[in-house]
């Protein structure tokens, strides 16, 4: 059976995102003190949105399989996925391309917000605060693991739109 170079291409695509997706959700199996986890999961979904044209019945959907793999409250991540969304495309409405250092600038302003309604959300519904050092590790990680992450995703999304267009 001989795999075209594009349908290669699409596969492994799909492979390394699945398990940069689904990664955070082993965090008891990396080290006990996971809670200092990158949120490669909303890096990814970021980098996604910068590049495709994303609806939110998707977002709602992947916001609720949020939810189930991290054990939050139904409804959480979907409000702030499609909220973040409003606000990225609020910026990135009238532009045709998007400079690296914008993409950055729009991520942080994306993790932050994301970070920020999740942990006002969950103390409100619990009554009580979460930890500022652990909120403080895990944004700080994501931001450092970004770069990383963008350069690898970058490379397989432009592999593959080259095979499309060729």
């Amino acid at each position: 059976m001989n795999i075209s170079k594009q349908t290669f291409l699409n596969i492994l695509a799909y492979f390394v995102v699945a398990i940069l997706f689904f990664t955070p959700y082993q965090k008891h199996l990396i080290w006990p003190g996971a809670e200092f986890f990158p949120a490669i999961d909303l890096i990814v979904l970021f980098i996604i949105l910068i590049h495709y044209r994303v609806k939110y019945w998707h977002l709602f959907f992947i916001g609720l399989l949020l939810d189930y793999l991290n054990g939050t409250y139904d409804g959480i991540y979907p409000l702030v996925l499609i909220t973040a969304f409003i606000i990225l495309r609020y910026f990135t409405k009238k532009m045709i391309s998007i400079s690296y250092f914008f993409k950055l600038m729009l991520f942080l302003l994306y993790i932050s917000w994301i970070t920020i309604a999740k942990y006002l959300i969950i103390s409100i519904m619990h009554h009580n605060q979460l930890s500022i050092l652990i909120l403080t590790m895990h944004y700080l990680l994501s931001v450092l693991t970004y770069p990383i992450i963008y350069i690898f995703l970058e490379k397989i999304l432009r592999l593959s739109q080259n095979q499309n267009d060729g």
